[in-house]
């Protein structure tokens, strides 16, 4: 797990109920999900950039986002203590997860508003190359039911998208998937997936799946006729001895 320095303190946004302790107050609201006829938010991580970032625009009255996973290497937007966007902040790693909390509408007399203003904010930067294995469980976010700041509303509960400005299978970032990214992907079947530059399939270390990817994508240098992959029968083949290497090493390294 990546240190920052900064400490954990105690904000937990919970799976049953929108339980956010800040200044000695518990704010609790129903459980909503996304596909409640609102319009979801997006939450983004890019593995080429490490950038998080929510996109509202949806309409979305947000007051509190909760990414499950590694601590971030910086607080982008809305650190701790911080008056952002009309927002008192608290920001913290808390229980494997990133948090953070509208806090302003709870201080006597009230501090800004209750929440964001719909629209695209970069939270924080993680290190680079991460897949679906590391973020462990969707987003949860809180919303307001109003804008008035008077009442809590539902909990979103929103996957992660991961994207990356590079071209899928291109493993060396060279502009190409050809037979060097394949030569990447052998050599490293098993490993961390860093190795592929942020354009396998998005799984924490090296799998089968990111052979598929390259395939799918496999120019030959720009002349896709040049070189042939392999035809579906001994594509198959290919897999399952793919997989049986690939179970072999991660055996290997839990020894």
């Amino acid at each position: 797990m990546l240190k920052t320095g900064r400490r954990e303190t105690g904000l937990r946004v919970g799976a049953v109920v929108l339980g956010v302790v800040v200044l000695g107050v518990v704010v609790l609201g129903v459980v909503g999900l996304a596909a409640d006829g609102l319009a979801a938010p997006a939450v983004t991580y890019n593995r080429s950039t490490g950038a998080v970032s929510v996109d509202t625009s949806d309409g979305t009255l947000l007051f509190s986002i909760v990414v499950t996973g590694p601590e971030a290497t910086s607080i982008d937007r809305w650190q701790d203590g911080s008056f952002e966007d009309d927002v008192l902040w608290t920001q913290s790693f808390f229980q494997g997860a990133e948090q953070w909390v509208a806090a302003g509408w709870m201080q006597n007399p009230p501090q800004g508003q209750s929440f964001v203003d719909p629209g695209t904010y970069q939270l924080a930067t993680y290190a680079t190359g991460l897949g679906t294995g590391d973020f462990s469980a969707d987003v949860e976010i809180g919303t307001q039911l109003d804008a008035t700041g008077n009442s809590p509303g539902s909990t979103l509960f929103v996957p992660l998208t991961i994207e990356s400005i590079g071209t899928p299978g291109d493993y060396n970032n060279d502009g190409f998937v050809d037979a060097a990214d394949y030569t990447l992907f052998q050599d490293n079947l098993g490993n961390s997936s860093a190795v592929l530059g942020g354009n396998g399939s998005g799984a924490a270390t090296v799998v089968p799946a990111d052979y598929l990817l390259w395939a799918q994508n496999f120019t030959a240098n720009g002349n896709s006729s040049s070189t042939a992959v392999p035809e579906p029968a001994g594509l198959l083949l290919l897999i399952v001895v793919l997989s049986a290497l690939w179970s072999v090493r991660l055996a290997q390294s839990h020894r």
